[in-house]
């Protein structure tokens, strides 16, 4: 146990801070969740669109359900 190291080590190339900015942008397409935490970037040139990882009344995850009908317009 003593190898590990729980610090936070910065690198990353975006910080977010709660509460602070409009993340608005970000927010989930299908649900409008907005939270850094909790979305994904679609990484297809054609979407580069925000979801999250929630059902809601969709029959898979938002993100799942955006790849998959994106594969299916392919």
């Amino acid at each position: 146990m003593s190898g590990l190291n729980f610090e936070d080590t910065g690198g990353d190339d975006e910080v977010f801070e709660y509460g602070k900015g409009d993340f608005t942008e970000r927010a989930c397409k299908y649900c409008g969740v907005a939270n850094p935490a909790c979305v994904v970037r679609c990484n297809v040139p054609s979407c580069r669109k925000w979801f999250c990882n929630s059902r809601g009344n969709t029959s898979g995850s938002h993100i799942v359900n955006q790849l998959v009908s994106i594969s299916e317009a392919n």
